[in-house]
C-alpha cells in the first residue's frame, strides 16, 4: 500500500462506518421502542451495542492481525472521544441547566473504569507492561454480563416516553431485523478497511500503532456514537443520547477488551498510556462531579465547551 491507497482505505472505512452505523441505530432504536423499554435503557443497551460494534470489529481484526496497539488504543481513544467530543456536543446542543437521568449509569461507569484500571495493574508482568490474558478477559466479560442483567431489570421498571413514538416507523419487524443484519455487515467491512488503512499509515508515518488507535481509528469508530446522538437530539431524546455514550463506554471497557483477550493476549504499556488512562478516568469522574456538586450550578453548554477543550488539548499533546 502507498500513501494514496492507504489513505483511501482509511477514508472509505470511516465513510462506511458512518453510513452503516446510522442505519443500524435507526433499526436498533425502532426495535427497542417496540419492546417498550425506557429511552435511557435503549441508549445504554440497544443503541450502545450498535454504535460499539465498529470498536468490536476493529478489536477482533486487530487481534487477528497481531496489532494489539490498535485494539487498546481504539478502546481508550473511543472512551475519551465519546465523553470529550460526543458528550460535549450533546451538552452544547442541550444547553439548559441540569442533567436529566443517567446518574446511576454515571456511577456504574466510574466504578467500572476503576475496576478496569485495577485489572490493568493486576496484569502487569514486567517493565510496566500489562498482559491481559483470557482469565482477565473472562473476569471483565462476566462483570459485563452482570451489569447488562441489572440494567435490563432496571430498564423494564422505568416508564417509556410517549414522545419517542416518532422513532417507530411503519416497516415490519422482519425488515427491521434485516436492516440490523445488513448494517452490521457494512460495519464489519468498513472496520476492515479502516484497520488496514490505519495500520499502513502508522507504518508509513513511523507512528506508533497505539497512537493511531487512540486518535484516527477511535474517531472513526466513534462516528456512529456521534451521529446517533445527533439523531436522538433532533428527535427530542437527550436520554437516548446520554445513555448511548455511557453504555458505549461500558461496552468498550468490559465487553470489547474482554472479547479481544479471547482471541489473543492483549499486551499494553501502562507507562506509554499513562496520560491517556488519566484523561479517560478524569473525564469519566467529571460526570460524577456534574451529577453531584455542580448539578444545576451552570449551563451544560459551558461544560460541553470544557469537554471539547480537554479533548483538543489531549489530542494536541499526543501529536506534539
Amino acid at each position: 500500500m502507498d500513501w494514496l491507497s492507504s489513505s483511501g482505505s482509511l477514508v472509505l472505512g470511516i465513510f462506511m462506518l458512518m453510513i452503516a452505523g446510522d442505519k443500524l441505530i435507526s433499526a436498533a432504536v425502532n426495535l427497542g421502542l417496540r419492546w417498550r423499554v425506557s429511552p435511557l435503557f435503549i441508549g445504554t443497551t440497544v443503541v450502545a451495542a450498535g454504535t460499539s460494534f465498529p470498536e468490536l470489529v476493529v478489536a477482533i481484526l486487530a487481534q487477528i492481525e497481531e496489532s494489539s496497539g490498535l485494539t487498546i488504543g481504539n478502546v481508550i481513544g473511543s472512551n475519551i472521544f465519546n465523553i470529550g467530543v460526543v458528550l460535549g456536543v450533546v451538552f452544547i446542543w442541550k444547553h439548559q441547566k441540569g442533567l436529566v437521568g443517567g446518574k446511576a449509569e454515571s456511577y456504574v461507569l466510574s466504578l467500572l473504569t476503576f475496576i478496569f484500571l485495577g485489572t490493568l495493574y493486576w496484569a502487569i508482568s514486567d517493565n510496566s507492561i500489562s498482559i491481559l490474558t483470557i482469565q482477565h478477559g473472562l473476569f471483565l466479560l462476566t462483570l459485563f454480563i452482570l451489569v447488562m442483567i441489572l440494567n435490563y431489570k432496571r430498564g423494564r421498571s422505568q416508564s417509556v416516553n410517549s414522545d419517542l413514538e416518532e422513532f417507530i416507523d411503519s416497516e415490519t419487524s422482519r425488515w427491521t431485523y434485516l436492516s440490523l443484519f445488513v448494517s452490521m455487515i457494512g460495519l464489519w467491512i468498513g472496520a476492515e478497511f479502516l484497520v488496514h488503512g490505519a495500520s499502513e499509515l502508522a507504518r508509513l508515518l513511523g507512528a506508533n500503532e497505539t497512537t493511531i488507535g487512540l486518535t484516527v481509528v477511535a474517531a472513526g469508530t466513534g462516528a456512529p456514537e456521534l451521529f446517533a446522538c445527533i439523531s436522538a437530539l433532533r428527535k427530542g431524546s437527550s436520554q437516548i443520547a446520554l445513555g448511548n455514550i455511557l453504555g458505549s463506554n461500558i461496552f468498550n471497557t468490559l465487553g470489547i477488551v474482554g472479547a479481544a483477550t479471547l482471541i489473543a493476549p492483549l499486551p499494553m504499556d501502562t507507562e506509554l498510556l499513562r496520560i491517556d488512562l488519566w484523561v479517560m478516568t478524569g473525564l469519566t469522574m467529571s460526570l460524577l462531579l456534574l451529577q453531584g456538586v455542580l448539578k444545576g450550578k451552570f449551563a451544560l453548554r459551558t461544560y460541553g465547551i470544557v469537554l471539547l477543550l480537554v479533548y483538543s488539548a489531549w489530542l494536541l499533546e499526543g501529536v506534539i
